[in-house]
């Protein structure tokens, strides 16, 4: 027959959890620990309160929800090259005051340490199924479960030989797309904000493009300032006409009217206006 691995919720786990339900304290499950069974895989029981021979015991590294299967708690710990020398054999979960959770049984898999030719950094991962996920709350890389819980049946990943390449992966991942929401921006229009691009035609209809300053140039020559034009003062266009205004507040202003015109000339001291020229066809 087959040997069967898998991961049971010890006595002391389900009590621990039906407290937490019921008295909404946190269950925190903050390490993970190794063992080699006195050389035998072991038979996991609920009974147990440790594990059969416990080789090494360290904080969980990572603890988060399958992407594939949102119902799944997925527990990871990574044992350095440097430790080693051992088989493995037993899993098992503890609280943040040391009492078994979960205990689960493992395939043979021998951990060398980096005194060895083949030593290698090794991933243990343990996956928990859930019934509610709003029972659990991740939280400064531990899990907390808390509230209603109505069933859990925690199982053992024991494929997982060597550190997760899906792990960093999805880690560049997420960084790489925060870096591009930061750089990214849409372009910008009259109303919303963004990336801008210039632009040096001035008979141009666009507004998501700004002009240069060699259009404002090209603008500044065609309208103002052409060869052989002289222009002092204030020129402003009104319903009176075109008008002139000097640095002193005077003015000259060029009334026309049907086929005829004046020009005005409005003195700043006096506060009067007197026509200077008038044609009449």
């Amino acid at each position: 027959m087959n040997q069967r691995y898998y991961t049971v919720l010890t006595q002391k786990g389900i009590a621990l959890l039906d407290n937490a339900t019921s008295l909404g304290v946190p269950l925190k499950i903050t390490q993970m620990a190794v063992g080699d069974g006195n050389g035998n895989i072991t038979t996991p029981d609920a009974t147990q309160t440790e594990l059969v021979h416990e080789v090494r015991r360290a904080a969980i590294d990572k603890l988060f929800l399958d992407n594939e299967n949102p119902c799944q708690i997925i527990a990871e710990q990574v044992i350095p090259e440097t430790d080693g020398g051992w088989f493995i054999h037993e899993i098992g979960l503890f609280d943040d005051k040391d009492n078994l959770i979960a205990v689960g049984n493992y395939p043979a898999t021998y951990k060398p340490n980096c005194l060895e030719d083949s030593s290698r950094t090794q991933v243990i991962r343990m996956k928990f199924i859930v019934d509610n996920t709003e029972a659990i709350e991740l939280k400064n890389e531990t899990i907390e479960v808390f509230a209603a819980r109505q069933y859990i049946e925690p199982r053992a990943d024991a494929t997982q030989t060597a550190a997760t390449q899906k792990y960093v992966n999805d880690t560049i991942t997420a960084k790489i797309t925060a870096h591009e929401k930061s750089t990214n921006h849409p372009n910008a229009t009259t109303s919303d904000k963004g990336f801008v691009q210039l632009n040096s035609a001035i008979n141009s209809k666009l507004e998501t493009q700004a002009a240069t300053p060699r259009a404002v140039k090209k603008v500044y020559d065609k309208t103002v300032k052409r060869a052989g034009d002289t222009m002092t003062g204030q020129l402003t266009l009104s319903s009176k006409g075109l008008k002139i205004n000097n640095d002193n507040n005077d003015s000259m202003t060029l009334m026309t009217s049907s086929d005829r015109y004046s020009h005005v000339f409005y003195d700043a001291k006096t506060n009067r206006s007197e026509r200077k020229l008038d044609y009449d066809s």
